[in-house]
């Protein structure tokens, strides 16, 4: 599982393997210099890659050696998983002000979409834990305690926030309070089921 991991982006071999379509080869070359093809792109283009750790080869070579299937959780794109995507329907789908070359190009077996990575990673955890029979591991996370790790992220990390770039009680440049809403959902549908 990687939960907005980055990976590399999209290379004119990974376009021909994803697309048959002329059209999308040539908007490729066009679109996307060489110097920012195989590269780790944060949401802004900048290439990250020097403090990007190689898991997507994990993902990438996992196929090959077992039939277990492997997911991918993000929110901009340039996440492992969104090779799952056409290049071409990413693209479409992100800001102008987007980078055309940040997609990544490494694909899971299963890739959840979320407004923040996070919260399609709350969902996969609810589900794990509803299929095991153990809502009750996922109400022991409340607010309070999420709080209480993204406190102590910010304070001893020093963890930043990706959007706004500040050292901040934010995620994805969201209030704590907005940013929590959707696991408060969660554990109260999780609450609300019948033992």
């Amino acid at each position: 599982i990687a939960i907005e991991r980055p990976g590399p982006s999209h290379t004119t071999q990974s376009i021909r393997r994803q697309s048959p379509h002329a059209e999308v080869h040539s908007r490729f070359r066009m679109q996307v210099p060489p110097s920012a093809r195989g590269r780790c792109l944060n949401m802004r283009g900048t290439d990250i890659s020097q403090w990007t750790a190689d898991l997507h080869r994990m993902f990438e070579e996992f196929p090959h050696v077992t039939n277990a299937g492997s997911i991918g959780i993000g929110d901009g794109g340039n996440e492992i998983g969104m090779g799952s995507v056409p290049w071409a329907e990413l693209v479409r789908r992100l800001p102008e002000s987007a980078d055309c070359g940040m997609p990544c190009r490494t694909a899971t077996t299963w890739t959840i979409l979320a407004g923040t990575s996070n919260w399609g990673a709350f969902a996969l955890s609810a589900v794990s834990a509803l299929l095991a029979g153990r809502p009750e591991v996922v109400l022991q996370w409340d607010a309070e305690r999420h709080r209480h790790v993204l406190e102590a992220m910010v304070r001893d990390g020093p963890a930043v926030d990706g959007l706004t770039r500040r050292r901040e009680l934010t995620v994805d440049g969201l209030s704590f309070s907005r940013y929590i809403e959707p696991w408060e959902q969660i554990c109260r549908l999780l609450a609300g089921l019948p033992k």
